[in-house]
């Protein structure tokens, strides 16, 4: 009798339903603790934009991951009075409690937040600082041994402080730490000694990431420059190459403006997570290759079209690029995607 009850259909279909259940049970139990402990490590991340302006970057960071995940997280510094305002109001009404942001008034490159850098480092740097900016550099004693500055060995033009708030960026960054920034790109060729020294410092140090080439035209209003995603990470321990992504021609017209949709930042996105060679498109760059430039003062080029994408040269002229994806890949993804959204559109995470 238990033979012909084992062999019966009708209990082996039993048996394979009880299993299921055992497995699936077994696979929410499993999913549970995963997310749990996902949402953990969201909520202890802090995010910060050091040029915050009216605050779209910490906006959409909020928007990305669900400003419910985050307790303590959103850190911006803004210089004018008016925006600063602004900034704060526009999280208050897009629902950010206050008790979860910290927004100072004040210079960011010649008086940083001290409660900010109390508690530094941040996890998440997502900044657009303005472009070729002018501030004190040299002419200020205090900038040249400030500990933001002087592990480059240079301090930014006077007329161009743009790796100012890069350095600055970089310093407040935690060890497994993120940072995309928009930058004019400009400051990855131009023959400025001092810019120069700090790009070498920053390549040598292995702290680039990335260098992403975005399309023209994306910025509301009358700047219609093509503007470049420089990420910057501190724990590429185990990595020494760079990747380098042209991204120009991943747009649609809207109006007289450009924009990225969804499906061009998923293409430019695949290109940063798969980092391998794609013709025309991608690059990855052995460190030692890049030594060989600076040595040589040689300039190298990936060819698109009628157009040259420069992505390795010289120590005068250097396009300091990289990206590599590590353990931190929440931090990645948002730091990335989220700086994407300056066309309006962004990435959501899975």
């Amino acid at each position: 009798e238990n033979i012909h009850k084992v062999i019966d259909p009708l209990f082996l279909n039993d048996l394979r339903r009880e299993l299921d259940d055992i497995l699936e049970e077994k696979v929410e139990k499993q999913r549970k603790r995963k997310l749990g402990e996902y949402q953990t490590k969201l909520s202890s991340l802090t995010f910060l934009d050091p040029a915050c302006g009216s605050g779209s970057l910490l906006m959409q960071v909020a928007k990305v991951i669900g400003k419910d995940n985050v307790t303590d997280g959103f850190y911006g510094q803004e210089t004018e009075p008016t925006t600063h305002r602004l900034c704060r109001m526009n999280l208050f009404l897009h629902g950010i409690s206050p008790h979860k942001f910290d927004i100072h008034k004040g210079d960011t490159l010649l008086y940083p937040s001290e409660f900010h850098k109390s508690r530094k480092p941040f996890e998440v740097a997502v900044s657009n600082p303005p472009y070729s900016t002018k501030w004190d550099g040299d002419e200020n004693p205090v900038l040249v041994s400030d500990e933001r500055f002087a592990p480059a060995g240079a301090l930014a033009p006077k007329n161009a402080a743009d790796f100012a708030f890069i350095m600055h960026t970089l310093s407040w960054l935690a060890p497994n730490g993120t940072a995309a920034i928009v930058c004019f790109p400009g400051i990855f060729y131009r023959t400025n000694k001092a810019e120069s020294t700090i790009r070498k410092y920053l390549m040598e140090n292995n702290f680039v990431d990335a260098v992403i080439d975005l399309p023209p035209n994306l910025f509301f209003g009358n700047n219609t420059i093509a503007v470049t995603i420089l990420v910057l990470k501190k724990n590429k321990t185990n990595d020494n190459t760079v990747l380098f992504i042209d991204g120009k021609d991943q747009f649609i017209k809207d109006g007289n403006k450009n924009r990225l949709t969804d499906e061009n930042i998923d293409n430019i996105f695949k290109l940063y997570c798969d980092r391998k060679d794609v013709p025309h498109r991608a690059m990855v760059v052995p460190f030692e290759k890049i030594r060989e430039r600076f040595e040589r003062s040689e300039p190298a080029f990936l060819r698109r079209c009628d157009r040259s994408f420069i992505f390795i040269s010289s120590a005068d002229k250097t396009y300091p690029s990289g990206r590599t994806v590590t353990e931190n890949s929440t931090a990645i993804r948002y730091g990335l995607t989220v700086t994407f959204r300056m066309s309006g559109s962004f990435v959501k995470p899975e």
